[in-house]
């Protein structure tokens, strides 16, 4: 019986099985393991899209996979190590202990946390949150770095108005899931939002137009093995107006003191975890 209140397991049997029942008592009753995450969220301009890729896959291009009668192993290499294996070679890929065990020590994180200050740095992109969460095993956790963006929603027949909220920002939900081989299995869940604009309704409203972002996905990684999810992309189309004060209300001359430029934006949100 169970009581989930005092979270105790109460066992009514034959007192020779109690040895056993003790046995499984103490292989299922263990203190959960704690996972923590850290993620950058990097929003990266149509200009510094390429170099991003670049970066991503320099970084991955290291991954090598060999397949014997034993069944398949999986590395990754440094550019660096003599002997390297690169892709596309005719070269035997190297044993499973070359390499493997580096991940977790930081090296392939530091690339890519190098490769993405420089685009930054070059005003290509920006970070939208730099976020670290810990949570246990396979119980879901959630940020949400998000504002509220005040709004009249209506208004009623004397005009006062009624506010109302929406949300807009980052939210990344994951659950990870540590299996006996150590390898992480995470379910992630990124949605990116941001206020692009608004439009009134009859009674004078103010809604604002938003634009969302959001991708699920499943992944199997290894303590300390970053990996990036991308394909966020952003498309948005604008005008600027201008004019020169006093000089564009002349009637029929005014229009050339006036000037309207139309932009358009393009972007796309990577996250790296």
């Amino acid at each position: 019986m169970l009581d989930e209140r005092l979270r105790t397991l109460y066992v009514t049997s034959r007192p020779e099985q109690f040895p056993h029942v003790e046995r499984v008592l103490q292989e299922v009753d263990h203190p959960g393991r704690q996972v923590m995450l850290q993620a950058r969220i990097i929003e990266v301009t149509d200009a510094g899209r390429d170099q991003l890729e670049t970066i991503i896959d320099a970084v991955y291009n290291q991954w090598w996979l060999n397949f014997s009668s034993g069944g398949m192993n999986l590395g990754y290499l440094y550019a660096d190590k003599p002997g390297a294996y690169k892709p596309g070679d005719e070269r035997p890929a190297p044993g499973i202990d070359d390499g493997l065990e580096s991940i977790a020590k930081g090296d392939l994180t530091k690339m890519l946390d190098f490769g993405l200050n420089s685009i930054v740095t070059a005003n290509k992109g920006k970070v939208l949150a730099d976020p670290s969460i810990i949570t246990l095993d396979g119980k879901k956790a959630v940020i949400k770095l998000v504002e509220n963006y005040p709004y009249i929603s209506e208004r009623d027949q004397a005009g006062n108005p009624t506010w109302s909220e929406k949300e807009v920002g980052p939210i990344l939900e994951f659950t990870p899931t540590v299996g006996r081989d150590q390898m992480v299995t995470v379910e992630l869940k990124i949605q990116t939002g941001e206020i692009i604009g608004t439009y009134r309704g009859q009674a004078g409203e103010e809604f604002p137009q938003t634009s969302n972002r959001e991708v699920t996905t499943m992944i199997r990684v290894r303590d300390g093995e970053p990996f990036v999810v991308g394909g966020l992309h952003k498309d948005v189309k604008r005008t600027e107006r201008g004019r020169v004060p006093i000089l564009s209300n002349i009637p029929l001359l005014g229009e050339l003191f006036k000037y309207r430029k139309d932009i358009r934006d393009k972007s796309e949100v990577a996250m790296i975890v």
